[in-house]
C-alpha cells in the first residue's frame, strides 16, 4: 500500500537526459548506514561536483558527504521537529495534522542533523493519500533549482544545523493500517458533504485603528456589519481616501451568477448607495479591488484572474484609464508597494497551488517592466503565503497578512513581518494570528483585513447549506471543479 510506484505520479526523465553521464556505485552496509567503496569515491571526486542531490541508498554516510563543494542534499518530507521516519505524509492524515511539513537539508553523518536550506509547509489531504504526497512532491521539486540560484548569485549562506528529537516514525502496523483506511474513508465523506456548504461572506466595519487591532483583537461587539440580501456576498474589503473623503471598496456577488462585480460607497459606511463615479465595469469576474494612492493619483488594482491577465486602473477625470501589467497568467489577490526605490507586486497564481506558494514581481516603473523575483515562488506556506490585505508599513516594519489554509479553506488570518526584500533575497516570519470573531454573526471564517485612519474593515463568513437549489449546487460544483 506504502510504495511509491503506487501514489506517486510518474514522469519519465530518461529521453531528457539520456546524454547525461552516468556513474554506477555500490554501497557496503555497515550496522544502519551505506558508505561509498573508495573506487566509486574515485570516480566521483573526478567531476569536481558543486552538489549531489540523494534520492535513493537508505542512510548514507562516509567521505561522500564531504566531496561536493556544497554537500549532499536530501529532501526530508515531514515535518522534522515533529515526524521522522516514514511513510511521509501517512502519519499527519493519521494523527490529524493539518499541515505536513517538508525539508531540503544538506546532509552531515548525525541523522536528521542537516543543514535545512530549504522548508516549506502545505495542507495536509486528509482524504487522498496519493494527493497529500503528490502535491509535497511537485511542489518541493523546484527547491534545488532555487538553491542553485543562490549558490550562483553568491547569496547562499549556509544555515545553522537541524536539532530534532522528534521520534522516528515506522512503517504501520496491520491495525493501523486498517484505521488509516477508515480514517480516509471519513474524510471523504467529509470533503463530499463539504461541496454542498458555501461560506456566506459579509463585511463589518471596526472603529479601531488597525494597530489597536493588532494589539487588543476585535469583539464581536465593536463590528458594524454590511445590511445585505441573503443570496449576495460581500467581501474583499478596501478602504481609500480620495478629496478628503472616506470610502469602502468591496467585491459583491450574486450566489447565483457568479460574477463578482467591485462597488464602493463612501462614508457613513453603513449608507449602501453606490458611488458610480468608481465603478469599474468588464465582462469577467473582478474581485479583491486593491484601492491606493500615490500622491495625487488613485489607482485600483482588482483581480481579475478569469482574463488571464493583471490590469491596473488609474482615475483620471472621473473615469478609469486601464493599463496591463502583466498578461498570461492569472493573478489572484494582487499588492503593490513601494519600497527602497521600487514597487514591488505580491500575488498568487490561480491553479499554482495558489493557498500555498507566494509570488513577487518587481519594477521602477508602476505600468510597466514588472519582472520576476529571482527565487520565485518566494515562499512555500499554506499557513500564510495567499494574501489578506494590504501590506503594513508600521514602525519601519513591514506587516504582511496572509489567509491561513491550514485548517480550513481560508479559515484565518496570518500576521508576518518581512524581514528581507531584495531582487534576489525573500524572508518573512510569521509574529501573530487573527481568527474568526466568535459570538459575531460571521464567526466561522475571516479573510481580509485593511484599514484607513482609525477605521479597521474585514470580512467575515459563516456556514449556509444550499441542498435545496439544483441551480446553485449546478454552479457550485463547476466553481468547485475550478479551484482546483
Amino acid at each position: 500500500m506504502f510504495g511509491n510506484t503506487q501514489l506517486q505520479k510518474k514522469i519519465n526523465i530518461q529521453k531528457k537526459y539520456r546524454s547525461a553521464k552516468r556513474i554506477y556505485c555500490e554501497t557496503f552496509k555497515s550496522k544502519y548506514s551505506n558508505y561509498f567503496y573508495e573506487s566509486d569515491i574515485k570516480k566521483i571526486k573526478s567531476f569536481d561536483l558543486d552538489f549531489i542531490l540523494r534520492f535513493g541508498f537508505g542512510i548514507i554516510r562516509g567521505e561522500i558527504l564531504s566531496i561536493p563543494q556544497y554537500g549532499v542534499w536530501s529532501f526530508h518530507h515531514g515535518d522534522e521537529k515533529k515526524y521522522r521516519g516514514g511513510p511521509y505524509g501517512f502519519w499527519e492524515i493519521y494523527y490529524g495534522e493539518p499541515i505536513i511539513g517538508s525539508v531540503l537539508q544538506i546532509l552531515t553523518e548525525k541523522l536528521d542533523g542537516g543543514f535545512i536550506i530549504k522548508k516549506g509547509y502545505f495542507k495536509t489531504v486528509k482524504h487522498s493519500f496519493a494527493k497529500n504526497i503528490n502535491q509535497v512532491l511537485e511542489l518541493t521539486a523546484l527547491w534545488p533549482a532555487q538553491v542553485c540560484k543562490e549558490i550562483l548569485n553568491n547569496s547562499f549562506v549556509f544555515p545553522e544545523v537541524s536539532r530534532t528529537k522528534a521520534k522516528i516514525f515506522k512503517t504501520p502496523t496491520i491495525i493501523q493500517t486498517i484505521k488509516f483506511i477508515y480514517i480516509i474513508f471519513r474524510e471523504k465523506l467529509k470533503y463530499l458533504y463539504n461541496l454542498f456548504i458555501f461560506d456566506e461572506w459579509n463585511i463589518g466595519i471596526i472603529n479601531k485603528s488597525i494597530q489597536d487591532v493588532l494589539k487588543s483583537g476585535i469583539k464581536a461587539s465593536e463590528i458594524n456589519w454590511l445590511a445585505k440580501e441573503d443570496n449576495i456576498l460581500y467581501a474583499d474589503p478596501f478602504f481609500f481616501e480620495y478629496k478628503k473623503k472616506f470610502f469602502l471598496a468591496f467585491e459583491e456577488m450574486n450566489y447565483f451568477d457568479y460574477k463578482g462585480k467591485i462597488q464602493v460607497i463612501k462614508y457613513p459606511f453603513l449608507n449602501l448607495e453606490n458611488i458610480k463615479n468608481f465603478e469599474i465595469i468588464e465582462n469577467y469576474h473582478l474581485s479583491y479591488p486593491n484601492f491606493f494612492s500615490i500622491g495625487q493619483k488613485l489607482f485600483c488594482l482588482p483581480e481579475s484572474h478569469k482574463s488571464n491577465s493583471l490590469f491596473l486602473y488609474e482615475f483620471i477625470n472621473n473615469t478609469w484609464t486601464k493599463y496591463v501589467l502583466l498578461e498570461n497568467i492569472r493573478v489572484i489577490d494582487p499588492e503593490i508597494i513601494f519600497y527602497n526605490n521600487l514597487y514591488w507586486l505580491f500575488f498568487n497564481i490561480k491553479g499554482q497551488y495558489h493557498e500555498t506558494t507566494l509570488h513577487i514581481y518587481y519594477s521602477e516603473n508602476i505600468y510597466s517592466d514588472w519582472r520576476p523575483h529571482f527565487l520565485n515562488p518566494v515562499l512555500f506556506d499554506v499557513r500564510n503565503s495567499r494574501n489578506a490585505g494590504k501590506i503594513l508599513m508600521d514602525n519601519g516594519k513591514l506587516i504582511r497578512f496572509g489567509q491561513d489554509y491550514s485548517q480550513l479553506k481560508e479559515g484565518s488570518i496570518t500576521i508576518s513581518e518581512i524581514t528581507t526584500l531584495t531582487t534576489d533575497k525573500y524572508e518573512e516570519k510569521i509574529i501573530g494570528k487573527i481568527m474568526p470573531i466568535s459570538d459575531s454573526n460571521y464567526s466561522y471564517k475571516i479573510h481580509t483585513i485593511n484599514s484607513i485612519n482609525h477605521y479597521t474593515v474585514i470580512d467575515g463568513a459563516k456556514k449556509k447549506k444550499y441542498f435545496y437549489h439544483p441551480i446553485f449546487l449546478i454552479r457550485l460544483i463547476l466553481k468547485r471543479l475550478d479551484e482546483k
